[in-house]
């Protein structure tokens, strides 16, 4: 109660110093302008500088909606998401992972077509005049989607022509590499095609007397040793011609091409990841003994690693003295095209969106659209997305088309990510996106122990079937 006085307090001094009080305009939105509306943001990984701008700019128009942003640990957000709510203490705005669309669905109240606010306008050329209106304001259709993002942001952000939310920033999975270890095996670049790959973790993995690894290759063909191996294992179905999800909505990643029962990419995919946590194979590089991924690679016992830009902060400081390489992730052919001509990369982002039982969602989805695709202009006269403040805060890579060009000049180190943005694809996976990745690592386990099936003749096929059954219940 104390708060809101202190809110209202300093709303009506607003309204005496700018002389709006006096200046005729709408009784209802001066009114309505008089309440105190408190939107209460959470999110983790960002702190609130990020969004200061944004919400300072907002507040010069809709001076009675105070933004508290709540920065929480990523590994209690959820379970505090669904506390708050159930408490009525959970947030207006909300931050969710591409994959999580699905899970919250029930949660949100997509994107209205038009909100209806009270604003403060100014009219007149020599003299100002400050008023209060009560305008609606249009939002984004879902073409507008399609011309202000990646084609990815459609895919999973769309659902029944409603939009449920909206991002500021886009990750893709790239390849990590220790550029020392190249030099002492005489690699020139990263590897463009899978091909390649294969040639330099032969290359690359160093093997004892007694074949236990001294250095890995790459972290590849684990499954609960290798945070990303979920993701390596999607793109290499995806680019390999896989369709994991039917035109039905059912899992098909298990499936043959058409109606020849002979070709069934995601079998090839699953085999060709396998391969490398199998001694016998050429390409030996991994197994379940080895620490997790990051910690090989910051203590410089492992050459190539797959991750997100996400992931550069935390490299450099834990691993400092690691001369870092980034590169995109290979593909099928020399042109960087895979199974179906055309060029396939791997999305993850997130989306802000609205609690459907938000007292003020029109206010909260406003701020959103704001903050996701308006400009301002700076102190120095430069237009700028209000998207470019919280993209120098965080250093990923954009989400929106008009900033890719200027970005990968502006931040190098990130042209690897940003280059594979619109080409980038996900996929929906179920409403529990975390059982699927278990589902994904029992697989994985599966196929390398050779626990599948003793009298099978398709060990690989058996275990992706029973993979795809198992996530298909989630759906």
């Amino acid at each position: 109660m104390k708060s809101k006085l202190v809110i209202l307090f300093l709303i009506v001094s607003l309204f005496l110093t700018t002389g709006l009080g006096c200046k005729g305009g709408d009784p209802t939105a001066k009114k309505a302008l008089l309440e105190p509306v408190v939107l209460n943001f959470w999110g983790f990984f960002d702190s609130s500088d990020v969004f200061k701008q944004a919400i300072n700019n907002y507040k010069l128009t809709h001076p009675n909606v105070v933004i508290n942003y709540k920065k929480l640990r990523f590994e209690d957000y959820e379970q505090k998401l669904l506390e708050g709510w159930a408490n009525g203490e959970g947030p207006d705005i909300f931050v969710m992972h591409n994959t999580w669309v699905r899970s919250y669905e029930n949660k949100i109240l997509p994107l209205p077509e038009k909100v209806k606010l009270p604003v403060i306008e100014v009219s007149g050329v020599l003299k100002k005049e400050q008023k209060a209106v009560l305008k609606e304001f249009s939002t984004l259709t879902p073409e507008k989607i399609k011309a202000l993002f990646p084609d990815v942001v459609y895919n999973d952000g769309v659902k029944n022509n409603k939009i449920y939310g909206l991002p500021l920033s886009m990750d893709t999975l790239a390849l990590f590499y220790n550029r020392d270890h190249f030099n002492a095996a005489g690699i020139i670049e990263a590897p463009i095609t899978w091909q390649e790959f294969n040639e330099m973790v032969k290359k690359l993995t160093i093997l004892s007397g007694e074949g236990e690894i001294m250095r890995a290759g790459a972290a590849i063909g684990g499954a609960d040793n290798i945070n990303r191996s979920n993701d390596i294992l999607s793109l290499l179905m995806m680019q390999n011609g896989t369709t994991m999800v039917d035109d039905n909505k059912s899992i098909s990643f298990a499936s043959s091409i058409g109606n020849n029962r002979q070709i069934y990419p995601g079998e090839q995919a699953l085999k060709f990841y396998t391969d490398f946590a199998l001694p016998a194979k050429e390409v030996y590089t991994w197994n379940s003994k080895l620490p997790e991924a990051m910690e090989m690679f910051s203590s410089g016992k492992l050459s190539l690693m797959f991750g997100f830009a996400y992931q550069i902060p935390l490299i450099k400081a834990q691993a400092p003295k690691v001369n870092l390489g980034i590169a995109e992730v290979p593909h099928l052919n020399p042109d960087k095209t895979d199974a179906l001509g055309l060029p396939i990369n791997l999305a993850s982002y997130w989306l802000y969106t609205v609690f459907k039982n938000s007292p003020h969602t029109d206010e909260a989805w406003d701020f959103l659209v704001f903050l996701t695709t308006k400009q301002y202009t700076d102190e120095n006269g430069k237009t700028k997305y209000y998207a470019e403040d919280y993209l120098t805060g965080s250093s990923n890579p954009p989400a929106l088309r008009n900033l890719l060009a200027n970005f990968k000049n502006q931040k190098p180190e990130l042209a690897p990510f940003a280059n594979q943005i619109l080409t980038a694809v996900s996929w929906y996976r179920g409403r529990n996106p975390n059982e699927m990745n278990k589902i994904f690592k029992q697989m994985i386990t599966q196929v390398i122990s050779g626990k599948v099936s003793a009298h099978s003749q398709h060990p690989i096929r058996d275990a992706l079937s029973s993979a795809a059954s198992a996530i298909e219940k989630t759906y």
